[in-house]
C-alpha cells in the first residue's frame, strides 16, 4: 500500500533552491517528504509512504520513493550517477538541487527484555519501573527459586528469543548473603546461555548490588566471551531508592546499536547532509515536543507519538534557570494507560490519530494524523523555523 500528497499547480521554475527533504523508516512503513519555500514560508509540497517488504533494501526503497515525489512535483529528486538524493546540479535553474538530507529512522521494533532478579517485590519491580522509560516491552522474567535451572532458562531464552537480559537485586553493600543468590542467578543464566547459538545470545544489562558486577561478569564470560555484558549503577541501591537513568540509558544504546545495524544504515548516513545527524523517530518526537513548547510558551507539554508497536509519552518542562528541559519519557502498549501517567499534564500534542476512548482532547491541543511529525521535526537540526512552519502549516491542526 502506498500513499502520497502533493501540492499541485508549481511551476517547476517557481522552486528556490531551499528544499528540504526528510526521510523516515519505522519497522512497519518508509517515507519521505519534501518542504519548499512558497511565499516566504516553508510548506510540505508533497509526502509519499510504502510499507516495507521483510528482506527488502531500505535505501532501494526510498530512493523508489524519491523519485516518485519527484515524478509528482514535476522535478529531479534522485542523482542516478551519484545513487544518491539530488544535492548538485549543473543547472540549478532547471533542476533545482535539495539544500538538506535528514533522516529520522527506527527500523527495528522496541528491544524485548527478559527480567531476571531475586524477587517480585523488589529487584523486578524497580528494573520493570525502569525498562518503562526506554524503547523496550518486557516479554516474560525469572525470580530465583529453589527449582530454578540452567536447563529452565535455556528454553525460556530459545522460546522468547529476547533482545536483552537484565540482572537485578540486592542493595548496593557487601552483603554475602545477596551476592551468593546474585551469582546463582548468573551461574544459570551462563549455563542458560551454552543451550543456545552464540548468534541468539541477548545483551546482558548487569543492574544489581554493585560489589557483586564483577564476579557476576566473570561468571558470565566463563562459556560465552563473546557475550555483551553492561554493568549499570544498580536498579535499587538502597531500600528507599530506584535509579531509572542507568537501565533506561543502557537500554537505548542497545536500541540505538541494532538500528545501526541495518543493511543500509552507513548509505543512508552518507546521504544526511551536515550538521545534521541520523537519529531515531523517538529522538526526533522527544526535539520536537521541547520545540513545540517552547515556540508555543507552554510551561509543560504532554506529547504522544503512536505507533503500531508502542506509544511513546514525552513530557517536557520548563526549568528555570537550567538549560533546556526536564525530560520524562514513557513507553507503553498500544491503547494502554498506565497509573504512573495520572501525574501527568493533561495530552496536548499527538502524533498520529488523536486516542480518544483514553484521552479526551482538550481545547488547546494539535494532531498530525499522518503520523509524519517526528519526521519533518528532524529538519529543527538544520533549519528550526522551517521545521516549525511546516508543522503550523499543514500538520498540527
Amino acid at each position: 500500500m502506498t500513499i502520497s500528497r502533493s501540492i499541485q499547480n508549481k511551476s517547476l521554475f517557481e522552486f528556490e533552491s531551499s528544499s528540504l527533504l526528510a526521510l523516515g523508516a519505522d519497522p512497519s512503513t518508509a517515507r519521505a517528504c519534501v518542504m519548499e519555500s512558497v511565499n516566504g514560508k516553508h510548506r510540505l509540497l508533497s509526502w509519499h509512504e510504502e510499507k516495507r517488504q521483510p528482506g527488502s533494501n531500505l535505501s532501494s526503497q526510498f530512493e523508489k520513493i524519491i523519485k516518485t515525489i519527484g515524478n509528482q512535483l514535476g522535478r529531479t529528486l534522485w542523482d542516478d550517477h551519484n545513487n544518491a538524493p539530488l544535492l548538485q546540479s549543473s543547472n540549478s535553474v532547471r533542476t533545482p538541487p535539495l539544500l538538506y538530507v535528514v533522516t529520522a529512522a527506527s527500523p527495528h521494533p522496541v528491544l524485548k527484555v527478559w527480567l531476571m532478579g531475586l524477587d517480585q517485590e523488589h529487584s523486578l519491580a524497580a528494573a520493570s519501573s525502569a525498562i518503562v522509560s526506554s524503547p523496550a516491552k518486557i516479554i516474560g522474567n525469572t525470580v530465583l527459586t529453589a527449582t530454578t535451572s540452567g536447563s529452565e532458562i535455556g528454553s525460556l531464552l530459545t522460546s522468547s528469543q529476547p533482545d536483552v537480559v537484565v540482572i537485578s537485586g540486592g542493595y548496593d553493600g557487601r552483603n554475602l548473603a545477596t551476592t551468593e543468590l546474585l551469582m546463582r542467578l548468573c551461574h544459570f543464566l551462563k549455563d542458560g546461555l551454552t543451550r543456545i547459538a552464540p548468534a541468539q545470545h541477548p545483551v546482558v544489562i548487569y543492574a544489581g548490588n554493585n560489589t557483586a558486577a564483577d564476579e557476576a561478569t566473570t561468571i558470565l564470560k566463563a562459556s560465552a566471551p563473546n557475550l555483551t555484558i553492561d554493568v549499570v549503577r544498580n536498579v535499587q541501591p538502597t531500600p528507599y531508592e530506584i535509579q531509572h537513568t542507568a537501565i533506561a540509558s543502557a537500554i537505548d544504546n542497545s536500541y540505538q546499536q541494532r538500528n545501526k545495524r541495518t543493511s543500509a544504515f552507513s548509505q543512508l548516513n552518507a546521504w544526511v547532509t551536515p550538521p545534521a545527524r541520523m537519529i531515531s523517530l523517538e529522538t526526533s518526537f522527544i526535539q520536537l515536543v521541547q520545540s513545540w513548547r517552547i515556540y508555543k510558551q507552554l510551561p509543560d507539554l504532554h506529547g504522544l507519538y503512536r505507533t503500531s508497536d508502542q506509544w511513546l509519552h514525552v513530557w517536557a518542562t520548563e526549568q528555570s534557570g537550567a538549560a533546556g528541559d526536564a525530560i520524562q519519557t514513557l513507553y507503553i502498549s498500544p491503547e494502554e494507560r498506565l497509573a504512573a501517567l495520572q501525574d501527568w499534564p493533561e495530552l496536548r500534542l499527538v502524533s498520529g490519530i488523536w486516542p480518544q476512548r483514553q484521552w479526551h482532547r482538550p481545547e488547546l491541543s494539535w494532531c498530525d494524523p499522518s503520523g509524519m511529525a517526528p519526521i519533518v521535526a528532524a529538519v529543527g537540526q538544520v533549519s528550526p523555523l522551517a521545521m516549525l512552519q511546516v508543522l503550523e502549516e499543514d500538520l498540527l491542526s
